[in-house]
């Protein structure tokens, strides 16, 4: 009888549901495949080569017997099975382990260091670099760590040839650019790996992933022409914003980098903004505008504005990811499923989300938070009210913003009504920040033109409640705001005892309770009925 060829799986089969067992060297060949692809935005020589050999090896330590067998209850060489009695067998140090060198031959920095440990980090996130060293050796001195390298290349014979490929990828890089490169790899991997893991054991779900959503040409042509529309009458309000709106749009042809949007509160910033980003991305082939908010209070407002201008009856092209976010009254089951799975990888032309999200994802040391950061490439990324950003986390935000700029085909929009001076921050070295180009370089005499508030400041003693509220029961129409969340609930008991009718508003407040107030607001101040608020 001849000699039965051994069979390595990557995962095992679901006889109830019809699915076979995920072939390993398939799965390889997939996820590598998937990695190159998903590099395609990146400046970095050799980047597709490191790609496709991080997804080769990834799951080189799936070719272990004890793997194989006390993981996935499979015997690769009889075809029998074996009851899984194992857990935590590392399958991934061995991949990582075949691309190490050794410090003094290849110092930390170089991109088979950042490649290593991509692959170590695909399932337990990225360590420090003792933690990674000791991983390595002790994966090292397994007895006879060697066999499954051999046995995967009597599997895959081409692995050898793949490997060997990374002897032309010789860039070193350091700081910001090591540990960027070292996490955008780790994203493609992680990405490519669960994707055609999940293409193979839940087709159903993968078909929901790539539900279609409408080009960034699409909603380009659609915002323009009901930004037209919009601003269409002779008012001197809305000459004077179709006026902003006509010069900063008028500069998405300008190339890639970073650009400052400062306008008056009361413009159309936000709009115009996103018309810029979308009509940049057209020009320039990039794939995706990303549009941070630095408040999940005001998310909501602007997610439902881009949804009134970009989308049709049925329709969802605009993926919004925050924590408060509520999939579950999505309008469908399949939306619901939808937005949670692009939550992952943000694979969608245009996501709204929150500054914080987006900042704690390029970051990150888990895998979960970092799948999605390699589709921050190819893209404009919009951070609105950009002088929210933390002051004692500007240096590395600004070097981050810098390296994706320099590095990464992204294009960085800085959006505000009082725009700060970083070139003024201590230690200050962001070049790309430095030469900013605004969108809108008269802005100052449209600040003059839209002033339409009178400030009288009074600090020469402390002003009690009870006055505050007084001097809003003389007002039908009013706005109140204070610094902290308790003082807004004393300031509301205050005026509410007069006032039944009076409103509060709060973070304390679950999201939809905050919805449905603004809403309440809205109707209020159409109706010309009193409207007080704290």
């Amino acid at each position: 009888m001849p000699n039965r060829k051994p069979e390595y799986w990557a995962h095992s089969p679901k006889p109830n549901d019809g699915i076979p067992p995920h072939l390993l060297r398939v799965h390889l060949l997939s996820v590598a495949e998937r990695a190159r692809e998903f590099g395609s935005y990146f400046k970095i020589p050799g980047i597709a080569t490191l790609l496709f050999t991080a997804g080769i090896l990834h799951d080189l330590g799936k070719y272990k017997l004890e793997f194989q067998r006390g993981r996935l209850g499979h015997d690769p060489e009889s075809g029998t099975g074996y009851w899984p009695k194992k857990r935590g067998v590392d399958h991934s140090s061995l991949g990582a382990l075949t691309v190490y060198r050794p410090r003094e031959d290849n110092p930390e920095g170089s991109m088979l260091d950042a490649l290593a440990r991509a692959i170590a980090g695909h399932h337990a996130g990225l360590v420090d670099a003792a933690a990674f060293r000791g991983r390595l050796e002790a994966a090292r001195n397994e007895p006879d760590w060697r066999s499954p390298i051999l046995d995967a290349v009597a599997d895959f014979p081409d692995l050898t040839e793949h490997a060997n490929a990374l002897s032309e990828v010789a860039l070193q890089l350091s700081g910001t650019s090591f540990d960027v490169l070292t996490r955008m790899l780790l994203s493609c991997l992680v990405d490519a790996d669960r994707i055609d893991t999940e293409a193979h054991l839940d087709s159903a779900r993968n078909a929901v992933r790539s539900r279609k959503v409408q080009t960034l040409e699409v909603l380009d042509r659609r915002l323009t022409a009901r930004m037209a529309g919009l601003m269409n009458d002779s008012t001197q309000l809305n000459r004077i914003r179709r006026e902003m709106y006509e010069q900063v749009v008028a500069r998405a042809a300008l190339e890639p980098g970073f650009f400052r949007l400062t306008m008056p509160t009361g413009g159309g910033k936000t709009l115009a903004s996103l018309s810029f980003a979308l009509k940049h991305a057209r020009r320039h082939g990039l794939r995706r505008v990303i549009y941070g908010i630095p408040y999940t209070s005001i998310i909501d407002q602007t997610a439902r504005v881009f949804r009134e201008f970009l989308n049709d009856d049925g329709e969802e092209n605009i993926l919004e990811h925050h924590s408060a976010i509520e999939p579950k009254n999505s309008s469908s089951e399949e939306l619901q499923l939808w937005t949670s799975l692009l939550s992952e990888n943000w694979d969608t032309p245009l996501v709204v989300t929150t500054t914080v999200q987006i900042f704690e994802s390029l970051f990150a040391n888990k895998t979960g938070r970092l799948r999605k950061i390699h589709n921050i490439t190819g893209s404009v990324i919009v951070l609105d009210e950009v002088q929210t950003l933390p002051t004692t986390l500007l240096g590395p935000i600004l070097d981050l913003l810098n390296e994706l700029v320099e590095r990464y085909h992204v294009s960085v929009v800085l959006c505000t009504a009082t725009q700060p001076t970083f070139e003024a921050i201590e230690g200050f070295t962001s070049t790309g920040v430095a030469e900013s180009r605004d969108l809108l370089p008269n802005a100052p005499e449209y600040f003059d033109a839209l002033q339409r508030v009178d400030y009288a400041i009074d600090i020469s003693a402390p002003t009690p409640w009870t006055a505050i509220a007084e001097q809003m029961l003389l007002n039908p129409s009013v706005l109140t705001i204070v610094n902290l969340r308790r003082h807004a609930r004393e300031l509301y008991d205050i005026v509410r005892a007069e006032d039944p009718q009076a409103l509060h508003l709060s973070t304390y407040m679950y999201p939809v309770h905050r919805k449905e107030v603004l809403a309440h607001i809205s109707q209020r101040l159409n109706n010309g009925d009193s409207c007080r608020v704290v």
